[in-house]
């Protein structure tokens, strides 16, 4: 299980009655890899199609809880089910075996209370041991340790169980479906001890409203694992399948959508999963048969464990991507896992600021023909032009090229650890191939890596070995050192501090890209120029940054006016998580929205709800804005279209998304500035069939200081017009 909440910050001020009213529910959710309440409420509910196990299961978690609380152990950890859901299980377990021993009102009490104590230690001592050792989660493992110590002892007192008269109604188990269908409804009930059609039908319901990828990897996941018992002569019938099915029924929803984004390749995990599965099910029924002690969940929890372990020596992802958050719907990790690589394609890649001032043409790129080849094909040249001319006259002395002699810039923090400044300058057209790099300077980068500058002009490096530089400080000047035929500047990150060692691929860091015809600039916080692109640094304007950086927490409230003349309000209340990123969450429909400001640029993120809070025209309108000057800056920016879809089609491109792509909107910004005002335009950049019925032509936002947004207007693709209005702003306090 992946019992850990989204929203729940660790604080120990955490009344009981929210603890339990939360964490409650929580431990049923937590059972199908969840922490939505919602859910955990109609799993509750439905456990009560037999009474005595639904009212100990509850009385269980409820006693846990209690007990946590009392010891105090941390709120939220209670909160979000996580000390809870295997004594739920043991619950489960201590009235399944009541159903088959009829045990004294005494007996049923001390075993039930020897067992949640019991196995409340059993889940700390495990959880911490294989969270300290292994970095996994402990699962369901303490309950099924615990359950099989408690079926021992019974054994022991009362002698073997028996087989009770079934006295459950024909109709509970549908005999009308076919096998299969009832197979794997069954195994959705006995996941809260109801392994029943009928309660299955309803379980898979309530996952589905909730997760429809998690209800989908869980029945793939079924259908593999029955057919491979089928295989071993198991017949495909609720009777021979109850023992074992639900473990199927978890390693789809664990290896399919929550330790891995769902995708092509998390289906064929879950297929090769569900077939381990299966195998280690017939053994371990073998090797568990001669103490009379079903297999219990203990299959799904060796595989699943040893297949998470395994994936997690990897270098790289791969095509299996871990799902960003533990406990986030596969759904939203999907789209957040698509959405940031759309929009922070280079987010792995490491990052160089230009190391200059002004504007310069890469005059060879990455791969480039002439020097950059094989293992040192990640680097750049650059060159200053003027009007398309690298020089004046006839380009016969060095100091004729606009590049010789302009100064260079360190491109990132960190400290010299190579220096050379004596090689002469080679005239124009001249070449010194004995020894290549010139006069160069590396830097070893805070982060880690080492960047070169090469071709510096003789004698013009100003910085010595051992000092500290930051993004900025004058390192020297361009020269033709080296092997160089005309002056330039030579970048590369290495992926050693030897000399000639091989490169590494990196991008640029907050520059913009010229237009042919010299107007308009296209604002980057990331990319990879081309050859023959004219590069520029921008640099924040610090009185736009204050918008941004002095944004005060409190509650603002908006009035939204239609096109029509109908008024509704909505109150956004916004303070900081953990990680001091902005967080807004709308009181109208909870819908929730993260930003944060980085390197002189704001960005909106995470946006999770639909069209009708103001947060998603913020979401979209503002989705990322660079503090600098805006006039003749432009960018693009992608986001999530699924917001706007109405809900049929939204729930059924949830599902889709994850092996189709992302279904985005592409919007064009541009923005305008008074003295305290700055307006942000966002404009559709892409096809009239990317737009949503809910989605917007167009978002105008108008921003200030420390109020934020104080008005957007939006005009919808269904020609309507919307226009929100900060009303007043209070803080919390």
């Amino acid at each position: 299980m992946i019992p850990i909440a989204d929203h729940d910050t660790p604080h120990e001020n955490i009344p009981l009655g929210n603890v339990l009213m939360h964490g409650i529910p929580r431990a049923y959710a937590v059972l199908f890899f969840s922490n939505n309440p919602r859910l955990g409420w109609m799993l509750l509910a439905i456990s009560m199609f037999t009474p005595i196990i639904g009212s100990i299961g509850l009385f269980g978690a409820l006693s846990t809880a209690l007990l946590a609380w009392w010891l105090g152990y941390d709120r939220t950890n209670i909160r979000n089910g996580f000390l809870l859901f295997n004594s739920l299980l043991i619950s489960f377990s201590i009235a399944y075996l009541h159903q088959n021993y009829h045990f004294s009102a005494g007996m049923l009490l001390l075993y039930f209370t020897t067992s949640i104590v019991g196995g409340f230690f059993i889940t700390v001592t495990l959880q911490t041991w294989m969270s300290s050792q292994w970095g996994l989660s402990a699962h369901s493992i303490p309950a099924v340790l615990t359950s099989y110590v408690v079926s021992l002892s019974v054994m022991l007192a009362y002698g073997l169980p028996y087989t009770i008269a079934s006295s459950t109604p024909s109709w509970l188990e549908l005999p009308m479906l076919p096998a299969m269908v009832r197979v794997i409804f069954q195994a959705f009930g006995a996941m809260i001890f109801q392994a029943h059609a009928l309660p299955g039908v309803l379980v898979f319901l309530s996952l589905m409203m909730v997760s429809p990828l998690s209800t989908t990897m869980a029945t793939i996941s079924i259908s593999v694992g029955v057919f491979t018992l089928s295989m071993f002569g198991y017949a495909i019938e609720p009777s021979s399948m109850a023992w074992c099915s639900f473990n199927f029924l978890l390693c789809g929803i664990a290896l399919g959508a929550g330790y891995y984004i769902t995708s092509k390749s998390s289906v064929l995990l879950v297929c090769a999963g569900s077939t381990m599965c299966a195998f280690m099910a017939i053994a371990l029924s073998v090797l568990l048969g001669t103490f009379r002690l079903p297999v219990s969940a203990l299959p799904y929890n060796v595989v699943v464990l040893g297949t998470v372990y395994a994936l997690r020596q990897r270098r790289t992802a791969g095509s299996l991507v871990p799902s960003p958050a533990p406990g986030m719907l596969p759904e939203s990790a999907a789209q957040k896992i698509l959405l940031d690589k759309k929009r922070f394609p280079h987010l792995a890649m490491p990052g160089l600021y230009l190391p200059f001032v002004g504007k310069r043409t890469v005059t060879q790129a990455f791969s480039g023909p002439l020097t950059h080849r094989g293992a040192w094909r990640y680097a750049l040249d650059f060159e200053t032009e003027v009007d398309g001319q690298k020089y004046v006259g006839q380009g016969i002395n060095l100091e004729d090229f606009y590049s010789f002699g302009t100064a260079v810039l360190a491109p990132c923090n960190g400290w010299i650890t190579a220096v050379v400044n004596h090689v002469v300058d080679n005239t124009p057209g001249g070449n010194n191939p004995d020894e290549n790099w010139g006069n160069y300077v590396m830097i070893k980068s805070d982060i880690g890596y080492t960047v070169m500058l090469a071709h510096f002009k003789k004698g013009t490096v100003a910085v010595s070995l051992g000092q500290r530089v930051l993004v900025g400080t004058f390192i020297g000047e361009v020269g033709n050192s080296g092997r160089s035929p005309v002056p330039h500047l030579h970048m590369q990150i290495q992926s050693t501090a030897s000399l000639g060692s091989p490169t590494r691929a990196f991008c640029l860091k907050h520059f913009s890209l010229t237009s042919e015809n010299g107007k308009k600039q296209q604002f980057l916080t990331s990319g990879i120029p081309e050859e023959q692109s004219v590069v520029e640094s921008v640099l924040p304007l610090p009185l736009w940054s204050e918008i941004f950086y002095h944004w005060l927490p409190g509650l603002y409230r908006y009035q939204i006016t239609d096109q029509h003349g109908d008024v509704q309000e909505e109150t956004v209340t916004m303070d900081f998580d953990e990680n001091g990123r902005y967080r807004f969450v709308s009181s109208l429909t909870d819908a929730r929205l993260t930003a944060f400001v980085s390197d002189g640029v704001f960005y909106a993120i995470d946006f999770s709800g639909d069209h009708r809070s103001i947060l998603s025209w913020m979401a979209a309108g503002i989705a990322r804005v660079p503090c600098v000057d805006g006039d003749a800056v432009n960018w693009n920016d992608v986001v999530s279209s699924l917001p706007y879809q109405p809900s049929p089609q939204r729930w059924l491109k949830e599902v889709i998304e994850p092996f189709r792509g992302l279904y985005k909107v592409d919007y064009r910004y541009r923005m305008s500035a008074t003295t305290d005002v700055l307006t942000v335009l966002a404009v559709l950049d892409g096809t009239e069939k990317q737009l949503p019925r809910n989605g917007a032509w167009s978002i105008n936002s108008k921003l200030q200081a420390k109020r934020g947004i104080t008005e957007i207007r939006v005009h919808l693709a269904n020609q309507q017009a919307i226009t929100a209005v900060l009303l007043d702003y209070r803080s919390e306090a």
